[in-house]
């Protein structure tokens, strides 16, 4: 299959690409959030929202970006959406806990002055906070403010000590230096702790996910509602593992907010800055009270009640507490990416390594697929590149086929490309049906891994398919896009599914405790397990409320690999269970019974499998049990009896005396059932009983029976 470079210039025109990436791939330093005495809002520099916007506005889809596959050449970037509908679901497991340590670099100039007003141990506040904050995350960042330690150091380069993001003329030449010094911290997260170009110290800091390093302050010249900004390392964190801002822009007044808001007309979602339904669309005004008032939780704009994200710690409100679920999982995506851990603990530190969306080459019934670069974008995806599928249509299909080495059920993840002209996808995992999952998003972000759900997987070849379902009122246009940036397995102990049968398919078996050992074959189902992965010891035969045991284990001797019994093609295991354990399973049983029993037991894999088989048991026969009614007799009535087996009756009828008076049965073979017999008060001559007392006496091959009749006339 070949694979096709599209040109930008082929597709784009070249001043809207390239301005488009120039915004994309660089970032701007969060404003100063610092407050003078009275109240007023200083910034070192309004930050530039920076939301993937082309030259006129509009959001750059993943389809403009650098893509290798099949993707047709009406591919374009799609126009500015406003709002998300999502319904992504994490893992509903406790989470692995990621650590990281912080290295601290704090900058003077060359000749080392303007030292930055910041000790190691004021670092380590701005740590323990962002640790409170990120804890939901399940993020630990550590940091040793002694000397010595190596989480710290003291460096001179005015270069660095200067920076303040994209506006620095000297922006280019600055992150480079900084990205070649974090390099030598590959496992870490690098800050730079600066004095800033002026001769008053800088109150901002700023981070991006395009290098790799957080730019921070000095500690007692940043304030906010007047006081020290304890929250500002864990929001530039949040940009640098690839979170935004919660707001679209910063207002200055109410005026302002209202009328952004006519003119998008009173849309809410006109103020969603991070393109997740979780947070609240943010008309954030910079004024003290907006930003200061924790009382303050919703604003009124012409009518529109609009609660405010005041604890998003991507906001500008203070103080932050907390992220919302999709963002704990950008981050925790985002701090092995930039750390160079495995995405395999995201989730659960059981597993698999993530199979890349990008190794894929799929079959699609519509629209075209390629492999994307993904550098363009705010946010931080597994190997840089997707597997990309746009322009399909409801109904369109894409599939490939993916390998696990173990069968058995499994939780499946995916992490996906969240973008403006993306649709409502459902996944089909062997053919086991997956809920849908909406890709809209109005801007372009990575979702993390969203739980699919469990699936039975064999080991070999399974089948991945995706159908394009629907596509989100406020795509525009609706391009039904597609983003697989990898996906995740994760191995659960389960109960696999196994076939119970007898080699000779007598199915009978006594309670009589001589009985010889009954042995069933056990064998796999669907390959979900080998018959060498049975731990002989484990099997056991389980019958609940038949007999004084509920389960019985198998003659450990007796359990062996059989090879091909009834010639399949699948190994069988044999286990063996004696007439001895046998008669306590069935203990209970009268008669002739079907009894379905189950045959378990653990595999050496941590899983266990489970059969079931229909045995036909015949227990001890039932106690004879015999009525009279009526009873006294006057003079007529019905002796009835109850036998479990076929077989002879005779039923007859004594005085006080002990002298037979009447025969009233005597058959030498009746069937199994109910069976009554007509008493007339007359003896074998057919003279009637004297009124009294007497006896009967039922005899069958299952036993005897004795009563007393009253005669009363």
């Amino acid at each position: 299959m070949s694979h096709l470079r599209f040109p930008f210039l082929s597709i784009f025109p070249a001043s809207i690409v390239l301005l488009s990436l120039s915004v994309a791939l660089v970032g701007a330093q969060d404003a100063g959030v610092s407050w003078d005495p009275d109240g007023r809002l200083t910034n070192d520099a309004r930050e530039l929202q920076r939301r993937n916007l082309g030259a006129d506005g509009r959001i750059l889809s993943p389809g403009s970006a650098d893509v290798q596959g099949h993707i047709p050449l009406s591919a374009g970037f799609s126009p500015r959406a406003e709002g998300a509908q999502q319904d992504w679901s994490y893992s509903p497991w406790p989470i692995p806990t990621l650590n990281v340590r912080l290295h601290a670099i704090l900058l003077a100039d060359d000749d080392g002055r303007r030292r930055v007003m910041c000790t190691p141990n004021e670092v380590l506040s701005w740590v323990d906070e962002a640790n409170r904050i990120y804890a939901g995350a399940g993020i630990h960042v550590s940091f040793d403010p002694a000397p010595g330690s190596g989480d710290w150091e003291e460096m001179n380069s005015t270069l660095l000590n200067n920076m303040t993001g994209v506006e620095n003329p000297q922006w280019l030449a600055q992150k480079a230096l900084a990205n070649s010094i974090a390099a030598a911290t590959p496992t870490g997260i690098v800050a730079f702790f600066r004095w800033g170009p002026d001769a008053q110290p800088t109150g901002g800091g700023f981070s991006w996910t395009d290098y790799r390093f957080i730019a921070m302050p000095g500690f007692s010249v940043t304030r906010v509602c007047g006081a020290q900004n304890i929250g500002v390392l864990a929001h530039e964190m949040g940009h640098y593992l690839g979170l935004p801002h919660t707001f679209t822009e910063i207002f200055h007044n109410y005026t302002d907010t209202e009328t952004y808001f006519i003119s998008h007309g009173l849309d809410p979602e006109a103020f969603e800055g991070d393109g997740r339904d979780e947070t609240y669309p943010d008309p954030y005004i910079d004024t003290y009270g907006n930003q200061c008032d924790p009382t303050m939780l919703s604003l009124m704009l012409r009518g529109v009640l609009l609660p405010l994200p005041r604890t998003d710690v991507m906001s500008y409100y203070y103080p932050v507490s907390e992220l919302v679920p999709s963002q704990v999982w950008t981050v925790r995506q985002g701090l092995l990416v930039r750390s160079g851990q495995s995405l395999s603990r995201i989730a659960d530190a059981g597993s698999l390594a993530p199979l890349e969306g990008e190794s894929f080459y799929p079959a699609v019934t519509s629209g075209g697929w390629g492999h994307q670069n993904m550098q363009g974008f705010l946010g931080l995806w597994s190997g840089n590149t997707q597997l990309l599928w746009l322009d399909s249509a409801p109904g369109g299909e894409l599939s490939f086929n993916f390998n696990v080495l173990r069968s058995g059920l499994y939780d499946v993840y995916a992490s996906f490309t969240a973008a403006p002209d993306f649709g409502i996808h459902t996944h089909v995992i062997n053919g086991q049906e997956a809920a849908p999952v909406d890709l809209y998003s109005d801007i372009v972000l990575v979702t993390g891994p969203v739980f699919l759900g469990q699936f039975l997987l064999k080991s070999g070849s399974n089948a991945w398919e995706v159908r394009a379902t629907d596509s989100n009122a406020r795509a525009h246009p609706a391009r039904h896009g597609y983003g697989l940036d990898y996906i995740l397995l994760v191995r659960r102990p389960s109960t696999l599914p196994a076939r119970v049968f007898l080699r000779d398919g007598h199915r009978s078996v006594t309670t009589a405790p001589s009985q010889g050992r009954t042995c069933v074959r056990i064998e796999p189902v669907d390959g979900a397990y080998t018959a060498f992965d049975v731990n002989l010891s484990s099997i056991v035969m389980a019958s609940p409320e038949t007999g004084s045991v509920g389960e019985i284990p198998s003659a450990t001797e007796k359990a062996v690999l059989v090879g091909d019994a009834d010639r399949n093609g699948i190994i069988e295991t044999s286990a063996c269970f004696t007439g001895a354990d046998l008669a306590r399973l069935f203990s209970r049983i009268h008669g002739r019974r079907t009894v379905e029993v189950t045959i378990q037991g653990a595999l050496y894999t941590g899983d266990r499998f489970r059969g079931t088989l229909e045995l036909e048991v015949v227990g001890t026969p039932e106690p004879l049990e015999a009525t009279v009614a009526p009873n006294p007799l006057n003079p007529n009535g019905t002796l009835t009896v109850r036998t479990s087996e076929p077989g002879p009756l005779r039923a007859r009828m004594f005085d006080l005396q002990g002298r037979l008076v009447r025969t009233l049965m005597n058959e030498s073979v009746l069937a199994a059932g109910v069976h009554e017999v007509r008493i007339d008060g007359r003896d074998d001559r057919g003279a009637p009983l004297a009124s009294g007392l007497y006896y009967y006496r039922i005899e069958t091959g299952e036993g005897a029976v004795s009563g007393r009749i009253a005669i009363l006339k």
